[in-house]
């Protein structure tokens, strides 16, 4: 299972979700703006299909008798759920992809100092409630499916094998298959030694600076500054090496929406693990990791490996255990770091809060 890292945005971005009426309560000045942050900082080990509830009053005295039913494929799971007191509340919600997650609203004394929102594993707001007070969401879980390649599926030509929810480009001409422990190595008499279970060959093409990319892709998921890892690990063995200067690696690649919905036309850069290539260790699983951090302007994320051909071609590389996870990898690079932060101006310091995480 996997676990929540932590996730570190840039900046904590809200939206006001309707207007509120004059009340005595609130005197001249009225009632303060209900507001949903669209990010947050996760902070804990909960595990990946845990989604967060979260509840908000804007007077900061709790919802004065209002509450919140969630269902989940029609099933009641969190029954009023409140703010007994304060500004806020948080509950978690065990998910699965494709479950339907919907809400049955109680009234209470003030409901327009109320709102409530539904955040994913990476901190994202995926949902919030509308002037009604009710919510729908369809669970989609933003991670790799199949990253150990159990699930292929054979193909006509009696040999290669294709995994299940991944995409390979140049798609014109496959070179990869998915294959089990004890697999031939090519020209060789050797057999393969399998990380666990099955894993994805993956070969050269035939020109200098070839990719052949396998990977998994999501539209429209991702917002600007949102940062997760990538590990897997990769093996390669010595009598089907690549050649000197070919690499391969872990990649996270990044698109805008292009002209016209042409995003292949519109790329606007990756993030990379380090690189195997013919000086890596022989027979030996390598773990690699990247840390990634998505631009603006992106529109669609692909996540996988890279094999890319160097002045000659010819070798293959086996990967396996792909996984990515919220928030970057500590690799110590800010240690003994220093940090000036300067905070001033503006009328009401007080409302003003920050922090460094």
């Amino acid at each position: 299972m996997r676990k929540l890292l932590t996730l570190v945005l840039p900046a904590i971005i809200t939206v006001s979700l309707f207007a509120q009426t004059s009340h005595s309560k609130y005197g001249d000045a009225g009632a303060p703006e209900v507001r949903i942050p669209q990010t947050m900082n996760l902070t804990n080990t909960r595990d990946a299909e845990d989604y967060i509830l979260y509840l908000v009053d804007s007077w900061g005295d709790g919802w004065n008798g209002a509450a919140v039913d969630i269902l989940v494929n029609g099933t009641l799971v969190l029954d009023d759920a409140t703010i007994t007191t304060g500004s806020e509340a948080i509950f978690y919600l065990s998910v699965d992809n494709g479950d339907v997650v919907t809400t049955e609203w109680t009234s209470g004394s003030y409901d327009s100092e109320c709102a409530f929102g539904l955040y994913n594993h990476y901190g994202i707001l995926v949902a919030q409630n509308d002037e009604n007070y009710s919510l729908s969401y369809t669970v989609v879980h933003t991670e790799i499916a199949n990253g150990q390649f159990e699930d292929y599926t054979p193909q006509d030509n009696g040999w290669q094998n294709l995994a299940d929810g991944w995409n390979i480009y140049p798609n014109w001409d496959v070179r990869y298959s998915v294959v089990p422990d004890g697999d031939g190595i090519y020209n060789s008499d050797a057999t393969f030694s399998a990380y666990e279970g099955m894993a994805a060959k993956i070969w050269t093409h035939d020109w200098e600076n070839a990719e052949n990319n396998l990977t998994q892709a999501w539209d429209n998921v991702f917002p600007a500054g949102l940062e997760f890892n990538v590990t897997g690990v990769a093996w390669q063995h010595p009598d089907d090496a690549i050649h000197s200067g070919s690499k391969f690696e872990l990649i996270v690649k990044y698109f805008g929406a292009g002209e016209n919905g042409e995003w292949w036309n519109d790329y606007l850069g990756d993030d990379r693990s380090e690189a195997i290539t013919s000086d890596s260790p022989y027979e030996t699983w390598t773990e690699l990791s990247l840390n990634a951090t998505v631009p603006v302007g992106t529109f669609k994320v692909e996540v996988g490996g890279m094999l890319t051909t160097g002045t000659a071609g010819g070798g293959a590389v086996y990967f396996d255990a792909v996984n990515m996870s919220p928030g970057h990898i500590d690799d110590g690079s800010c240690d003994g770091t220093e940090y000036i932060v300067t905070c001033g101006g503006g009328s009401y310091p007080s409302e003003v809060s920050w922090e460094i995480v």
